[in-house]
């Protein structure tokens, strides 16, 4: 507020202020996985990964031209696919309610169990992409990584439809029940699956605790990663109700940034304890080690690719996605306008 004197009267002339831009933390600055790891047959799995995927028609123009854009040098080759898969079902599941959900997943779960059948004429075609994966999958998966990721799969889509539930519902969560939902609706979980779905890790391999814990750790840390990268889009958009900014912000009455500077001190904490517990990882001796290495490595690989393609990606910051992951800074996104349906069936902004 600034006073306008005048010989005749004071005025007091309101100035808009914008709202100080908000730092994002740097979660990963101490991480002892770098951003260089890249699969020496990236591109050409990528070009072919993404012929395969665009043969489906799956998304729109728009839609898939933001996909194609996408940049996931950090995973390894055979994830390709694996997200295409991923990410239809999270296009289509965010749009409708939990019975419609229910019915997709189910479309795709009877399609990895059964993937010599074919799909039904006039099926969503997810059901269609998801075989065909899994097709290419069983070329080289052992009986036991098959087994694992199925069933890990089905607790992945299944915690999907809860968060159709939860959307349909506007159910606000406290911090922990949403960790629960979140540690599965964040897609971890079968992503670590595919790491191993060329090995036959022993039941006490895979359930020993400290093996547990680290996977629990770099899901944490998946999720508080994703959701502060995606909070600014999903705040503009209305739909941040899944996410953990805004559940600390309504339960413990947080602006933005305290919230993101809570985020900062919970993962920093998480890190500590995976650090700890890496020191832990027991020797089960013969080959079992080596496909232990292997699969940590790539488990802790992911939380960097993670972060890393919540930046280079384009989803969430378009073009400025290296310049935020430099400076830390954004600025909150106004409110979207609402969507209306229109007679036609076209959409148009409110008014």
């Amino acid at each position: 507020m600034i006073e306008v004197l005048s010989p005749s009267v004071v005025l007091l002339l309101v100035v808009p202020m914008t709202a100080p831009p908000i730092t994002i933390p740097g979660t990963l600055a101490t991480w002892k996985w770098p951003r260089w790891h890249c699969n020496p047959h990236y591109a050409e799995c990528r070009a072919e990964s993404q012929a395969w995927f665009e043969s489906f028609k799956a998304f729109s123009p728009k839609a898939q031209d933001a996909w194609n854009r996408c940049n996931f040098s950090l995973l390894a080759a055979l994830s390709f696919p694996y997200q295409d898969k991923v990410f239809v079902i999270d296009e289509y599941t965010d749009l409708v309610d939990e019975i419609e959900a229910r019915k997709l997943v189910d479309c795709v779960m009877d399609a990895l169990r059964n993937p010599d059948k074919p799909r039904p004429e006039g099926e969503w075609v997810g059901g269609e992409v998801a075989r065909q994966y899994w097709q290419r999958v069983l070329k080289f998966a052992t009986p036991r990584g098959q087994e694992r990721f199925i069933e890990i799969y089905d607790e992945f889509v299944s915690a999907v439809v809860e968060q159709a539930n939860d959307r349909e519902h506007s159910t606000i969560h406290d911090v922990d029940s949403f960790l629960e939902v979140r540690r599965n609706t964040i897609g971890a979980k079968p992503s670590f699956a595919v790491l191993e779905l060329d090995m036959s890790l022993p039941d006490e391999v895979v359930h020993h605790p400290v093996i547990v814990k680290l996977r629990l750790l770099a899901t944490d840390m998946l999720c508080l990663g994703n959701d502060i990268v995606s909070y600014n889009l999903e705040q503009a958009q209305g739909n941040d109700k899944h996410n953990v900014i805004k559940i600390l912000m309504e339960q413990y009455g947080m602006n933005v940034q305290e919230a993101m500077d809570s985020l900062d001190e919970w993962h920093k904490d998480l890190e500590r304890q995976w650090n700890e517990n890496w020191a832990k990882i027991p020797k089960f001796g013969g080959p079992i080690d080596k496909d232990v290495a292997h699969y940590l490595d790539g488990v802790a690989t992911w939380v960097r690719a993670n972060d890393t393609w919540g930046f280079e990606g384009e989803r969430y910051f378009g073009k400025q996605g290296l310049k935020v992951e430099k400076t830390r800074k954004i600025n909150l996104l106004p409110k979207e306008l609402p969507k209306i349906k229109q007679p036609n069936g076209e959409s148009a902004i409110s008014e």
